[in-house]
């Protein structure tokens, strides 16, 4: 949601005092959670079938240039035949520091710190936010995390691999997440209980743990078997549509393109912007209000502060900060 802490607070204040003072609704862009099947995930949790869940894993595999913020350079970007100039250097830049005028960060300004905030916030913050409306975790208690640059050598200052741990001692749960910007081996979010495990992406499915307490005399009986899916979830047709791009079947692989509802494919982000509008028009409900926004921009803060100051780092409740 900001490229800072401190802006989660500030803009954490600013939501609050508009929409009390002049009704505004405000929703953040993490469109995850209108897949259908995350609404079967969410029943699944709600309903306590996997036991008491401890271990959480989440991913983000990318293999391509593109995938890796290396996106199209224009040496003349700068100027149009005749030096009319089409991009205000300077405004750019904002409040970052002032460099000259360079077509690597204008382009591919995800790769600076100046100007992003790494793999934390530019993927993790949709594993986070996924993990976050199933379980209800809100801001971690600590995290530490680790990675480098080890592939792409073009002058980047954000890692291509990254990893970071979360630790929620009130739940009595730890959250992994791992990203290579280097490898497209596909990896689902992982929910790991004591009586089963669930896989989570475009579809779901849940298998029996072979030691659970509630499943024993079902799988005694041969009614469930831990190497078949107990559960399983898959909403409309496993092909999608129009998927061609690496890009694009990442995305459609984490959920974050296409639904089905109704037996008809939707795109998510347009059900996340109707729920929007209908929250305006009706004051219904939003699934990634402002509260949400602050916990998982935190999280996301909370990562890349512990790696780039090489270090645990904790979420402080009373003062409301990281430390």
């Amino acid at each position: 949601m900001t490229r800072t802490e401190a802006e989660v607070y500030q803009v954490e204040s600013a939501v609050k005092a508009a929409e009390k003072g002049k009704g505004v609704v405000f929703q953040v862009g993490h469109q995850t959670t209108q897949n259908e099947t995350y609404h079967q995930a969410k029943e699944i949790c709600d309903k306590d079938l996997l036991g008491k869940i401890t271990i959480v894993e989440t991913s983000s595999n990318r293999n391509t240039p593109e995938g890796a913020w290396v996106r199209h350079l224009d040496d003349n970007g700068n100027l149009r035949p005749g030096s009319t100039k089409i991009i205000d250097w300077d405004e750019w830049l904002g409040t970052t520091p002032k460099v000259p005028f360079s077509v690597d960060r204008f382009y591919n300004w995800s790769k600076y710190w100046d100007y992003a905030t790494g793999l934390s916030g530019q993927l993790f913050s949709h594993e986070y936010d996924a993990v976050n409306q199933l379980l209800g975790l809100g801001i971690p208690s600590s995290c530490v995390a680790s990675g480098g640059i080890y592939y792409y050598k073009d002058g980047r200052e954000i890692p291509d691999v990254f990893h970071a741990t979360f630790e929620f001692p009130d739940r009595e749960l730890t959250l992994f997440y791992s990203a290579s910007l280097a490898s497209s081996r596909p990896r689902r979010r992982v929910f790991m209980g004591h009586d089963a495990w669930m896989e989570l992406g475009d579809f779901l499915n849940v298998f029996a743990d072979r030691n659970s307490t509630r499943y024993r005399s079902k799988i005694r009986d041969g009614i469930v078997a831990p190497s078949r899916p107990m559960v399983s979830y898959q909403p409309g047709s496993r092909g999608i549509d129009a998927i061609t791009s690496a890009s694009e079947q990442y995305y459609a692989a984490r959920g974050l393109i296409y639904t089905y509802r109704d037996g008809q494919q939707v795109n998510v982000t347009h059900l996340h912007l109707q729920e929007w509008l209908d929250a305006i028009r009706n004051d219904t409900r939003l699934s990634a209000p402002i509260q949400s926004g602050v916990e998982v921009s935190l999280a996301c803060h909370m990562a890349t502060k512990a790696y780039r100051e090489n270090r645990k780092v904790r979420w402080d409740p009373v003062r409301r900060r990281i430390i």
